[in-house]
């Protein structure tokens, strides 16, 4: 069973997110940021796709 959603019509109103809502989200994104850059295949990924990013939009110009 595929459960996957269609979200292309949500909309989403950040000003009628609680501030507490906000907070909790930020902890948890930091945290995973962390978590992603402690790793140090993680950041040799991660820069590795900057680059490549970086010529593909120069490439584009």
């Amino acid at each position: 069973m595929n459960k996957t959603k269609n979200t292309a019509g949500v909309k989403i109103n950040p000003e009628k997110i609680p501030n507490d809502v906000i907070k909790e989200l930020a902890i948890t994104f930091l945290e995973g940021a962390r978590k992603f850059y402690s790793n140090s295949e993680n950041v040799q990924r991660f820069k590795k796709w900057q680059e490549k990013r970086h010529k593909k939009q120069l490439n584009q110009n």
